[in-house]
């Protein structure tokens, strides 16, 4: 399956910000469904490109400072020709930015036929197979490039990877900090009331109940600060992704609850470690020496 596209790269501009994009238009819109789907992001909903409706990235309409459907774009595509239109709805979309119409748009914003530059197609080969059907594309008269999705695909997971390490060392410290803060807070809490656990040793207490009446309030500690950080969480989240500056390439914001999960049971798991370590401790408080001590 393929389809004939005209492809150029224009300026974009509203709300005093411009952004350069690639305006697409298709000569049939049926089979260009095929290779693009245009939804949104925030409702699923799938958007059909039809004449009279023109359609953008949803990156590219933060860049033009929030820019929605009823709103008006200008089209540089040139310094003296610029035109005017109406946004339909911005779409999902994460590298590179986009403008798409049909020919009969393009036919009544500018006056004149798109001349087709591009051609998408479909095909089922290997990675290894795209390469030599490159070649062969490549030596036919007027071909520029050639470009997969496959190697689009590659090329931003390998430029991601060093994003994906930078995540998880955020999250290594993060869980280190949690452990070092817990275990200051109980070893303080411990040695401060070094008396008080000496004394219901005394009475009798058995190991179990002795770390039990100390420990039990690292648990309920625990407890509320993983329900305030979640509900911290989100705002923070959203703030730390909107100063990520790549004004090519869209960074979803969306957190899933598995991740609320997760973070959770680690949070658990440093305060159980602490746990243990501080039973050693009460283990090895001296009863009548901290009965003897003086306030």
């Amino acid at each position: 399956e393929s389809v004939n596209v005209y492809q150029k790269q224009m300026t974009v501009s509203a709300n005093d910000a411009d952004v350069d994009a690639y305006i697409a238009v298709p000569s049939d819109p049926e089979k260009f469904s095929q290779f693009f789907t245009l939804r949104s992001r925030q409702t699923g909903e799938h958007y059909t490109l039809s004449d009279g409706t023109v359609y953008i990235d949803e990156k590219m309409s933060l860049l033009l400072g929030g820019a929605t459907g009823g709103d008006i774009l200008t089209i540089s595509k040139s310094d003296t020709e610029k035109v005017d239109v109406t946004l339909t709805a911005f779409f999902e979309n994460y590298p590179g930015h986009f403008v798409y119409m049909t020919e009969n748009t393009y036919k009544e914003l500018f006056g004149e036929t798109p001349e087709y530059n591009s051609l998408y197609f479909s095909h089922n080969l290997s990675v290894e197979e795209e390469d030599g059907l490159a070649e062969k594309i490549l030596k036919t008269e007027g071909t520029l490039t050639v470009s997969f999705s496959s190697a689009v695909k590659q090329n931003y997971h390998e430029m991601l990877s060093a994003l994906t390490l930078v995540i998880v060392v955020v999250i290594v410290s993060a869980g280190a900090l949690a452990y070092v803060v817990m275990y200051n807070l109980t070893n303080i809490n411990i040695t401060e009331r070094t008396r008080e656990i000496a004394t219901i040793k005394v009475l009798g207490f058995f190991r179990r109940e002795t770390s039990a009446y100390v420990l039990r309030e690292n648990l309920f500690l625990t407890t509320a600060g993983i329900l305030a950080g979640i509900v911290m969480a989100i705002p923070l989240h959203r703030f730390v992704m909107s100063q990520i500056k790549v004004d090519i390439v869209d960074f979803s914001t969306v957190i899933f609850p598995i991740s609320f999960l997760y973070s959770a049971i680690l949070t658990f798991v440093f305060n159980i470690i602490v746990n243990l370590f501080m039973e050693i401790k009460l283990e090895k408080i001296n009863m009548a020496e901290s009965l003897k001590s003086v306030d």
